[in-house]
C-alpha cells in the first residue's frame, strides 16, 4: 500500500512538471513574451519599420499603406492584439504573404523583435 502511495505522488509531480513547463515555457523564454521585450525601444524600431505603412497609432493609415493592396493591419484591433506575442512575432518575422509585410528575420535581431511585440500590445491600450 505504502509503495502506489508513492508511485501516485511521483505521478503528480511529473504531471505538476509537465504541466509547469507547457504553460510557463512562454512566459520564461524571452522570445515568446512581449514581458521580457522593451516597449520604449519598441516604438523607435516601429518609427523607423512600420510607421511609414501601420501609421502612428498603428491604425493602418500610414502614408505608405495607403496605395497597398491588401491594406497594411490595424495593429489596435482585437484581431491582432488578441494574437499570441509568439503568433505576433511569427509575423514580424517571417512577415505576411501575398502583402507588403516583408519579414525582419535576418534584419532584426530576436530581441528588438520582442521589442516591437511589446510596443505593439501598447498601441492596443
Amino acid at each position: 500500500m505504502e509503495r502506489r502511495g508513492e508511485e501516485g505522488m511521483m505521478m503528480r509531480m511529473v504531471l505538476f512538471g509537465f504541466v509547469t513547463m507547457l504553460l510557463g515555457w512562454p512566459l520564461l523564454h524571452p522570445a515568446w513574451s512581449a514581458a521580457a521585450g522593451n516597449p520604449t525601444n519598441g516604438k523607435i524600431l516601429y518609427e523607423t519599420h512600420c510607421l511609414a505603412c501601420h501609421g502612428p497609432q498603428g491604425r493602418g493609415d500610414g502614408p505608405g499603406g495607403k496605395a497597398l493592396n491588401p491594406r497594411p493591419a490595424d495593429l489596435t484591433t482585437a484581431g491582432t492584439q488578441n494574437k499570441r506575442d509568439v503568433q505576433l512575432l511569427k509575423i514580424i518575422e517571417n512577415g505576411r504573404p501575398a502583402s507588403a509585410m516583408t519579414g525582419f528575420k535576418g534584419r532584426l535581431p530576436e530581441h528588438e523583435m520582442s521589442d516591437l511585440v511589446a510596443y505593439l500590445r501598447q498601441l492596443g491600450k
